[in-house]
């Protein structure tokens, strides 16, 4: 989108009754009342919005009173000193709420596109008095888009890591997630930054009457947007896909799991759109490619909630159930010994046998606990599990006690009890 306020008259005076653009040999130009696609737009804006508007309150109510889980995190977070971890204890939750205000406003500059000036229209049937609106709405929504992508693909990535990685595990699917993140808030900063700065002064971006002047070929971040666009939308769909097949459950449940971590696929048709529409533009009628480009945009922004939503809906369906999606946290854990978090553990009593194996503690007493465990109900006192979290591992004893008054002398000396396998 970045396109979308680029490409205007150099004309320092401009006649606001003419025509934007010449019109092709044999047509005309129709100022009066041009063809639009303003019904159109209204109405896929609409439900676009509807239904961004339903997952997201859909995902807030499953959370706050179905898993009763907000994980809204502490506010001295800002002052640990280390940025990986401030950004993994980030709320989602805010990053989202986030996205929908931008989406919303973005909503709002598309109805007010239709209303002042109007949707799909060509450049020769549009007044060159409209143009500097034209822009000026275009510029406003490509700062909006960037900063959506910024903050919903930076939800979604650390969402994946929140049900795909143990705690305090660093596998390869973790640095992969914190590395697109990472790309992605470079990449999309950058971009909100270049698009305010390529014309001096910024009034010039959208109005080419302002004395000023612009020298940045845009060429080269516009395609790369929506490339890198297109390439991180495949990422964030294929990145879960191997966890999700490794699972321990019957296959017919990870078909669906994988099914529902699937619907970035529309986001990648909606990217692919508007890679086509990007190169396109080129062909110099601006304000008509550019509605496609808005709308292709906003599609792509709506599936992000829906990637982002989606697994957590399957809840309202089935609220009182104990399991949900975000179990497959566990799942995963059942699947793989890599869980090394690097928390410190409770110390059992001194002096009682114990065994480290790949993240367990094995006792001579014959039960062991994950380091990961979660915080059990147990009639045991001898330590206390309330600070262990993750999955506990546990085996049943069972004893008996014998009265040993009744052996004879005959039976101490040779070995046998009750309790003896018989000779």
């Amino acid at each position: 989108m970045e396109k979308l306020s680029s490409s205007v008259p150099t004309e320092q005076e401009i006649l606001p009754d003419q025509p934007a653009m010449n019109p092709p040999p044999g047509v005309e130009s129709n100022l009066t009342n041009p063809k639009n696609f303003n019904y159109g737009g209204l109405t896929l804006t609409s439900i676009c919005l509807t239904i961004a508007t339903m997952f997201v309150l859909a995902r807030l109510y499953v959370k706050a009173f179905l898993i009763k889980r907000m994980r809204i995190e502490d506010c001295n977070v800002a002052f640990r000193g280390h940025i990986l971890e401030y950004l993994a204890d980030l709320s989602n939750l805010d990053l989202i709420i986030a996205g929908y205000g931008i989406f919303v406003g973005i909503a709002y500059c598309i109805y007010r596109l239709i209303n002042n000036v109007g949707f799909r229209i060509h450049q020769w049937d549009f007044r060159k008095s409209n143009l500097s609106e034209h822009q000026f709405i275009m510029h406003i929504c490509v700062n909006l888009y960037s900063a959506h992508l910024l903050v919903t693909k930076t939800a979604i990535l650390q969402e994946w890591i929140h049900i795909f990685v143990p705690d305090g595990h660093r596998s390869p699917f973790y640095w992969a997630c914190q590395g697109l993140t990472w790309i992605n808030i470079f990449f999309y900063g950058v971009a909100i930054v270049v698009t305010n700065l390529k014309c001096i002064p910024m009034k010039r971006i959208w109005d080419k009457s302002f004395p000023g002047e612009c020298n940045l070929d845009e060429g080269v971040l516009e395609i790369g947007s929506a490339s890198l666009n297109l390439a991180l939308d495949v990422f964030i769909l294929v990145l879960p896909q191997p966890i999700i097949w490794r699972l321990h459950m019957p296959k017919i449940k990870r078909m669906g799991v994988s099914v529902i971590f699937t619907i970035g696929i529309l986001a990648i048709g909606a990217s692919c759109t508007r890679v086509i529409r990007t190169l396109q533009y080129h062909s110099g009628d601006t304000t008509w490619v550019s509605s496609d480009l808005v709308i292709s945009s906003l599609v792509e922004m709506t599936c992000s909630f829906l990637v982002f939503c989606v697994p957590v809906i399957p809840r309202l369906w089935n609220g009182s159930c104990a399991q949900d999606v975000t179990t497959l946290r566990t799942w995963y854990n059942r699947s793989t010994f890599w869980a090394h978090p690097r928390q410190k553990l409770p110390q059992p009593p001194i002096g009682r046998a114990l065994r480290r194996f790949r993240g367990y503690w094995e006792t001579n007493r014959g039960f062991s606990f994950s380091r990961d465990a979660k915080p059990q109900e147990s009639t045991s006192q001898e330590w206390s599990l309330e600070q262990i979290q993750g999955i506990m591992c546990t085996r049943e004893i069972i004893s008996t006690v014998e009265d040993a008054s009744s052996f004879t002398a005959a039976d101490r000396r040779s070995g046998t009890y009750p309790w003896s396998d018989p000779v």
